[in-house]
């Protein structure tokens, strides 16, 4: 397929199994592997986001699941608390992975917010943010926690975000969510980790269907590693 449609929109992209091979090896030169370290996701519940599971399992093992609709992080302290008990213990050091995406399509006409599905040619996604900025454009502020909880959630959380003058479109609002989840997942882990005897790397991007297979644009990464941030170049 012409990749100039992804480089329009994303720049520097790659296949999604081929990104996780990547940080797994980088992240070799720290000392985490699949034997001492606890990955996980946080990403839309999309059947098509959730394809990524497969390839960290390959390389980490079995994945902790934070993905909620949209991809914003839900599980908050409970969920972070859980999943550090999780962590394997060997030599005095426990290790964390995050990998934090929201998602998109792109279709072979270079349309956003359109992929293919099964038995679908002509299909949306992030089929949550497209009815989130419907609702914008109609300036539609109900909240409904009772019967639709986490799109609710993803609508209120995003309103304290945008500025009331921004001009939005669907790529800005998947950056939106992205780094929402991003520094969410951060602040709390500051709060729970013990740098003395943890490391940690934080993968973020953009997860992006575009015909048959699925490709990341690499955003902000990094390792903590023994009580120092070490920007990661993917």
């Amino acid at each position: 397929m012409d990749n100039s449609h992804l480089e329009k929109f994303f720049g520097k992209c790659q296949r999604q199994d081929d990104f996780i091979e990547k940080t797994y090896k980088i992240l070799n030169n720290f000392g985490f592997n699949n034997e001492n370290t606890i990955a996980s996701v946080c990403t839309c519940r999309d059947e098509l986001a959730q394809t990524i599971l497969t390839d960290i399992k390959r390389w980490w093992g079995d994945v902790f699941n934070f993905s909620s609709l949209g991809g914003l992080f839900t599980s908050g302290l409970t969920g972070l608390k859980a999943f550090f008990s999780h962590a394997p213990r060997l030599n005095t050091k426990e290790r964390y992975i995050f990998y934090v995406f929201s998602h998109i399509g792109i279709d072979e006409k270079g349309s956003l917010g359109f992929c293919k599905r099964r038995g679908i040619d002509n299909s949306t996604a992030c089929g949550a943010l497209i009815s989130l900025l419907k609702d914008i454009s109609e300036k539609n502020l109900e909240l409904n926690y009772e019967k639709d909880r986490e799109q609710s959630y993803l609508k209120e959380r995003l309103f304290k975000e945008i500025k009331q003058d921004e001009t939005l479109d669907l790529l800005n609002i998947t950056k939106i969510v992205m780094s929402i989840t991003k520094y969410e997942i951060e602040e709390l882990t500051k709060k729970i980790v013990d740098p003395s005897i943890s490391d940690y790397a934080i993968f973020c991007g953009i997860q992006i269907h575009y015909g048959d297979s699925n490709y990341i644009s690499p955003h902000d990464s990094y390792v903590f590693f023994n009580n120092k941030k070490i920007i990661l170049e993917i």
